[in-house]
């Protein structure tokens, strides 16, 4: 991993409550999130937010942050029973993306494949019974 750079008392506070929101309330299903409110959310500045998601997190940006969540949910969304077979659009709208070819391009990023490819993919290691 990154070497860790030393995380400040304050930020050991600021974490739990980022976790809290993005992975508890699903913040970052929201596709207007903005990292003022979030900042607000967690009675911290926009700058030290964004130092904590760059240096301490190791994220290029805010929106590389909230996609890594994003694309998780994504993939997730696909494995799932409920929701795997709905159109891809539809699963990425509902986590957070606002159009497809960002989705898509930012899956490609992460993913080293496309969303389609991916489906393919986990089809083949889940047949549906």
């Amino acid at each position: 991993s990154k070497s860790d750079p030393e995380i400040s008392r304050e930020d050991q506070k600021i974490l739990p409550a980022l976790e809290a929101i993005i992975v508890g309330e699903e913040a970052y299903r929201s596709p207007n999130l903005k990292i003022t409110t979030l900042a607000s959310k967690l009675g911290v500045t926009q700058h030290r937010l964004r130092a904590l998601i760059n240096q301490v997190l190791g994220y290029q940006n805010f929106n590389d942050f909230l996609n890594t969540y994003r694309i998780e949910a994504v993939k997730r969304a696909m494995r799932e029973r409920e929701t795997r077979k709905l159109p891809i659009v539809t699963i990425a709208l509902d986590c957070g993306f606002t159009s497809l070819s960002p989705f898509n391009r930012v899956f490609r990023e992460q993913e080293n494949m496309t969303p389609s490819e991916y489906r393919r993919r986990i089809g083949a290691s889940h047949p549906s019974k």
